[in-house]
């Protein structure tokens, strides 16, 4: 199923990005390219953290049940 999402008067000249986090779907609006910039580069920071404690993770597990 698709759904569609249409831009209100407000978003028209505006930068919108979607983004998906593996359950919703989230509509980003900005004003300026330096707004999305830093959003972008805050999601990348959240990211590479999440990276290295999966790798972390992933090395010291000893694959033991709980």
């Amino acid at each position: 199923m698709y759904r569609v999402y249409h831009l209100t008067d407000k978003e028209k000249d505006k930068i919108v990005k979607i983004r998906w986090d593996g359950d919703t779907h989230y509509y980003d609006v900005f004003e300026t390219q330096e707004e999305y910039a830093a959003e972008q580069k805050r999601l990348d920071e959240i990211n590479a953290e999440y990276e290295k404690n999966k790798e972390y993770y992933l090395k010291n597990c000893k694959g033991g049940t709980y």
